[in-house]
């Protein structure tokens, strides 16, 4: 893929994620779609999320990878709880990297719970470029109240 690759829109069916912080818009932009009872995440790997290689770099890999496991945590605590809204914290996150994924890649997020207590959220998922893996995650995250959301820094 080259930069002209990165400027392509998301295929049919993804709508764009509205953040609510300064650092997911610093990192996106981020895109959704139901798919039975998954949320999937997904961006485009851009020249300002890679490294020197035209490799999507690391780093964010890993913050999308916070996200997606995050979103799922989220939705399994609402179900439960019958919320209108969830909310967790990243306790642990474990990332292996399988493959890479270039500028121009679509990037497809998709996790799941493995188990739900009152207090923790056993989480797994992996990021894939078509069908190829690029990486796997599995995390633990702590189910908090929710607060008073900060507004994004203009």
């Amino acid at each position: 893929m080259n930069d002209a690759a990165a400027e392509l829109p998301p295929p049919e069916g993804w709508e764009k994620v509205s953040h609510v912080s300064a650092f997911a818009d610093l990192i996106g932009p981020s895109y959704q779609r139901r798919e039975g009872e998954i949320t999937l995440r997904a961006f485009r790997v851009q020249p300002k999320h890679a490294n020197r290689m035209g490799l999507a770099h690391g780093g964010m890999l890993m913050s999308f990878a916070d996200n997606v496991l995050s979103r799922a945590g989220v939705m399994a605590s609402r179900e439960e709880q019958e919320l209108d809204q969830g909310a967790s914290v990243t306790l642990r996150m474990t990332c292996d990297f399988v493959a890479p994924a270039a500028i121009g890649d679509w990037v497809e997020g998709r996790a799941w719970v493995e188990r739900l207590s009152a207090s923790t959220i056993f989480l797994a998922g992996k990021l894939t470029v078509g069908k190829r893996v690029v990486m796997t995650m599995t995390g633990l995250w702590a189910r908090v109240r929710p607060r008073p959301l900060v507004p994004p820094v203009s």
